[in-house]
C-alpha cells in the first residue's frame, strides 16, 4: 500500500446563487500508480459538473481558493455567505 504522503487534488462543483459562483467542495481524487484516477465524493453536485484542481499549499497550509473569479467558502466551513 502506498504511504500517505499520496498526492491527491479536491474536487469541486460549482454553484450559482443569485448571479454569484460559489465553489462547493465534495471530495478528492487520487491518481493510481497506473494512471487511473479515485474520485472520492463526499457530495453529488446536483448540476452534474465536477472540477478537480492540484491542491495549492502556502506555509503547509491549503489554499482552497480558485483562481477564475469563482468565491470559496461555500462548503468549506462556510466562509462565504450568500447575501
Amino acid at each position: 500500500m502506498e504511504s500517505s504522503n499520496r498526492t491527491y487534488r479536491i474536487v469541486y462543483t460549482i454553484v450559482e446563487r443569485r448571479g454569484r459562483k460559489f465553489w462547493l467542495r465534495i471530495g478528492a481524487s487520487f491518481r493510481n500508480s497506473d494512471g487511473s484516477e479515485n474520485v472520492l465524493l463526499d457530495a453529488m453536485p446536483t448540476n452534474g459538473q465536477l472540477q478537480i484542481r492540484e491542491v495549492r499549499m502556502q506555509g503547509g497550509q491549503i489554499l482552497d481558493e480558485p483562481s477564475d473569479g469563482a468565491e470559496p467558502g461555500l462548503g468549506t466551513g462556510l466562509s462565504t455567505r450568500v447575501a
